[in-house]
């Protein structure tokens, strides 16, 4: 009898085109479009579709709506990465195999967004102006001479650091920090993993957009790019530069501190994100204190290295050892205060000595980053504002996984001086700001946003307890300042949220 309805087996086979990969990464709904989908144009990115992805003969139900989770994903690449990379080390280095550069056909669409850089270099300038100075990781040499060379090789590994450049150095637009540059980066880092590809520029753009995601607020993304930084940079040996100096596969002295930097550069990014969460601390790493730090920061942009001189974590501190090796070491300092708050094992006893100790140990770095800063004619600057963080940390019970603890050390609250030297430092660094509008904001590092945050919260406290009205005068004077700093660093403006709150 006919019922007025087909069976299942008449019923005619569905055919699925694929979403968008843009769609796809982002899960959200696409009408599949060709050449470019409704949403990538409303939203002005590239749109690009996966030719290969196979399309399901699945008949759908009535019930169930299409989903892209149906669609199977197939990269456009091979992958022809030596496998005995990872599976015998030593056989791979015998035999000579060479790593070949993958995916270089997403060159195009990331040049489409950056523009012709023979021409427009703007961003270059802007990055090595304001941003080279307080994360010093890349050699201006090499950059010039390798990377935006016009009669270099064209490899996707400086396409994407040139890209990843752009991203960082100039400002946000409208508050739109999931711009079409960032996920057209994000998506082809993510492609050239799929495709084998493994080399040092590549990583140095993961660097690259770990301090975008993390200047931005941008969670969980920036612990989780952050975190690739390391895995990726093992997988190189980039963390063995620091170790020594001689044994290594690169013989050239510059080369040797670009991979040195870079490793110092992934340490504090990795350190500085879990200043909010120490309990989600990962892997130790923890250099040795025979450990190579970078060399000064002056000798370093000149780019001729020879007769350089070399320190070493157990070297005394000096102002003359420039920025970025205080950094660094304040880098280090802030990741012993993360072991010490999270230890559930050594005796109380222990905890006090090694806690005095750290306190000691981190103000006078901070003392020695203050007269460097005055030396080289900077005020408040990053390894400054770390050390204030760390020992911010280090004396507040409430972030601390065992109370008790502390009071043994301070009498059951943080020493009233310590933190008035800390909160005289920002709110000077905020007076700063604020009356400098764009222009100090422009050359302000991210890493100064965390003791910015910290002092609010005290300032705001000591107003609600005590009715002290200096502390509610310099709180707002502290949120000018981080309002001036959120014309660059977008979670400047989610700090403000919190503490207005």
């Amino acid at each position: 009898m006919n019922t007025g309805t087909e069976s299942e087996s008449d019923r005619p086979v569905a055919r699925f085109r694929p979403s968008c990969l843009q769609c796809q990464r982002l899960k959200k709904k696409c009408d599949r479009k060709r050449p470019q989908c409704s949403l990538c144009t409303r939203q002005n990115r590239t749109c690009l579709y996966d030719e290969r992805s196979t399309y399901s003969d699945t008949v759908p139900s009535d019930s169930a709506p299409i989903s892209d989770s149906r669609i199977e994903f197939s990269t456009q690449f091979r992958n022809e990465f030596p496998s005995v990379y990872f599976l015998d080390s030593v056989l791979f280095q015998r035999s000579g195999t060479k790593m070949q550069d993958a995916g270089s056909d997403l060159g195009a669409t990331l040049s489409s967004l950056v523009g012709d850089i023979s021409t427009n270099r703007e961003f270059v300038a802007l990055y090595f102006e304001f941003v080279h100075p307080w994360l010093p990781f890349l050699s201006k040499k090499r950059f010039l001479e390798r990377v935006l060379n016009p009669l270099g090789t064209k490899q996707i590994g400086n396409m994407l650091l040139i890209s990843s450049m752009k991203l960082v150095a100039e400002n946000i637009v409208e508050d739109n920090t999931i711009s079409p540059l960032y996920n057209s980066v994000k998506l082809a880092l993510l492609r050239l993993e799929m495709a084998g590809n493994l080399d040092f520029r590549t990583l140095q753009a993961w660097i690259m957009v770990s301090l975008y995601e993390l200047g931005h607020g941008i969670y969980p993304a920036a612990y989780l790019t952050i975190g690739t930084c390391v895995r990726y940079a093992r997988a190189l040996c980039i963390h063995l530069s620091v170790e020594n100096s001689f044994q290594s596969s690169v013989h050239d002295e510059l080369d040797r501190e670009e991979r040195r930097r870079s490793w110092w550069a992934i340490l504090l990014l990795d350190h500085f994100v879990h200043l909010g969460c120490p309990a989600a601390l990962g892997v130790n790493l923890q250099p040795t204190s025979d450990s190579i730090l970078p060399i000064d920061d002056s000798i370093w942009d000149q780019g001729e290295l020879s007769g350089a001189q070399l320190y070493r974590l157990y070297s005394p501190l000096t102002a003359t050892m420039g920025r970025f090796c205080l950094t660094a070491q304040a880098a280090i300092l802030l990741r012993k205060v993360f072991q010490h708050v999270n230890d559930t094992l050594n005796t109380d006893q222990f905890r006090h000595q090694e806690a005095t100790a750290l306190d000691n140990t981190i103000a006078a770095l901070t003392q020695v980053s203050l007269e460097e800063g005055r030396f080289r004619g900077i005020g408040v600057c990053s390894p400054t504002t770390i050390c204030f963080s760390a020992r911010l940390l280090l004396h507040d019970e409430e972030r601390r996984q065992r109370s008790g603890s502390l009071q043994r050390i301070t009498g059951g609250s943080p020493p009233r001086h310590i933190v008035d030297e800390i909160l005289a430092s920002m709110l000077r660094l905020a007076q700063a700001l604020a009356s400098c509008g764009n222009c100090g904001a422009e050359q302000i590092s991210p890493f100064c946003l965390e003791a910015m945050y910290r002092s609010g919260i005290i300032f705001a406290q000591r107003f609600a307890s005590e009715g002290d009205e200096d502390a509610y005068e310099s709180f707002k004077i502290l949120k000018l300042g981080l309002e001036a700093t959120s014309r660059r660093w977008k979670a400047g403006s989610k700090i403000i949220s919190w503490i207005s709150y």
